[in-house]
């Protein structure tokens, strides 16, 4: 196009930039001409200003520039661009690809949406955090559905793993030069949740079965009788609550063992670990028999737990833990509160306790070994007491209260932390001191008075002196 069609021209850097007006336009527009990049490069200046419009030419036409020679894309795309190019091509389950996808919509589109990729930087991701957790603090009215307040540490590390991975992927395909550091560390919060013993869960069972048969409507007998198979099922299983909505009684079989019926159960790709078959404990075969005999939606495609119409039942939450609070269950001794994940703990408690291998539970519940470790050390500690103090004896201490139990006194060989000390001068003769710690001993020691005190006497240090540590001796 001929220069003569413009009102106002410019050139700049021996011709390679020019500024120029269109007819009936007020704005500056720019052509740049880059060496490598086929054709020109048009854009308006957005400004009626010549300074302004040359420096944005300029910026524009350095930063073409660098992007030919050092081979990055010359067309630049925002956050969301990138992360829906992302989105299409990351293999994920069906759970992460939810969360990321509501996270998107929610949270990530509306704070980086409209950055072109390459500008953000390192302090621009480290404030979103703030933003997010005061969203909606400062956004009230945007608080939909289940959306939590105060989002938790595993919602936010979630976050920040999808924002890596989209910078990363955005380094990869060369639209940005590196990948900006996340130095953010979601705060990890103390377990604050509590289980059962075998005593309060037993009472909490035969609680459960008065509730559902007083209730006098049927729909509610419905409701409290899926909930008692649902409390039972969580604490013989150790699936998450949230992963047990999702299960159909096509996910279901029964294998008999030893004369035992066992309930497998395939949890759904859709869930944070995706397939995996977790073998119940007994017990869970009577909640699949139970149901089988009062609900109405058996199958294949129907949800295992449902509702009184056949809905998913994924409200029961609230109703369980009013039950729980009307009969002080709620609370454990500890003052920690018990919701329904408190049945996973239980579950692993009692597997551990039981013997069940780290690896093997936490196959089963998919987790980490690391993660039963870090949960249930103290349980792993008292599991393996056996093992870790074998070939020990007792201590003195001990032997000496076992002794006082049946003597009334201390025990002659006993030197406790009030007794005498004996220690042995180099100064002095040996033997002479040897006899002197024997007649010491002699005066604190009582002769017996009957042939049943020498009895005892001779039964005692039989057992103390095979113990395994004096048999060494």
């Amino acid at each position: 196009m001929s220069n003569n069609f413009y009102t106002e021209t410019y050139s700049y850097r021996e011709g390679r930039i020019l500024i120029y007006k269109r007819p009936n336009s007020k704005n500056y527009q720019c052509r740049l001409r880059i060496k490598g990049i086929k054709g020109y490069t048009i854009k308006s200046c957005d400004t009626t200003n010549l300074g302004e419009a040359l420096n944005f030419a300029e910026d524009l036409y350095d930063s073409l520039r660098y992007k030919k020679l050092n081979n990055l894309p010359l067309k630049t795309k925002t956050f969301k661009q990138i992360f829906e190019e992302w989105f299409k091509k990351a293999d994920k389950s069906e759970y992460r690809q939810s969360f990321y996808q509501s996270r998107a919509k929610l949270y990530f589109f509306k704070y980086f949406g409209d950055y072109k990729i390459e500008e953000i930087t390192e302090s621009i991701i480290e404030d979103y955090w703030d933003w997010r957790k005061n969203y909606y603090k400062d956004n009230p009215d945007e608080k939909k559905g289940r959306a939590a307040e105060n989002p938790s540490p595993q919602s936010l590390k979630m976050e920040k793993t999808a924002i890596q991975e989209v910078f990363e992927y955005a380094y990869r395909r060369g639209y940005i030069r590196a990948v900006p550091a996340i130095r953010f560390k979601p705060r990890v919060q103390t377990e604050n949740r509590d289980t059962f013993t075998k005593s309060e869960y037993t009472q909490l069972i035969l609680a459960l079965q008065d509730w559902y048969d007083e209730s006098p409507k049927s729909t509610d007998t419905y409701q409290r009788k899926m909930i008692y198979n649902l409390v039972v099922f969580l604490a013989n299983s150790g699936i998450r609550p949230n992963e047990v909505y999702k299960i159909k009684w096509k996910h279901l079989e029964v294998y008999e063992q030893k004369g035992v019926k066992i309930l497998y159960v395939t949890i759904p790709e859709e869930t944070k670990t995706g397939v995996r078959i977790v073998v119940c404990l007994p017990e869970a075969y009577s909640c699949y028999q139970s149901i089988r005999d009062f609900s109405k939606y058996i199958g294949e495609n129907d949800y295992f737990f449902t509702n009184f119409d056949g809905t998913q039942m994924r409200n029961w939450s609230k109703t369980y833990t009013n039950f729980l609070k009307k009969r002080k269950f709620y609370l454990s001794s500890d003052n920690k509160p018990r919701p329904p994940y408190s049945l996973r703990h239980y579950y692993a408690t009692q597997r551990l306790l039981e013997g069940v291998s780290v690896y093997d539970l936490a196959k089963n519940m998919g987790t980490s070994v690391k993660q039963i470790e870090k949960h249930y050390g103290h349980i792993l500690s008292t599991q393996k007491t056996e093992e870790l103090v074998q070939g020990a004896r007792k201590s003195e201490y001990q032997w000496n209260e076992e002794y006082r139990a049946i003597f009334g006194e201390d025990a002659p060989f006993f030197i406790g932390m009030n007794t005498k000390r004996y220690t042995f001068s180099p100064k002095k003769d040996f033997s002479e001191q040897i006899k002197e710690m024997y007649e010491d001993i002699e005066r604190r020691v009582k002769p017996f008075e009957t042939e049943e005190d020498i009895r005892k006497y001779m039964d005692f240090m039989h057992r103390y002196l095979t113990s395994s540590d004096n048999k060494k001796k």
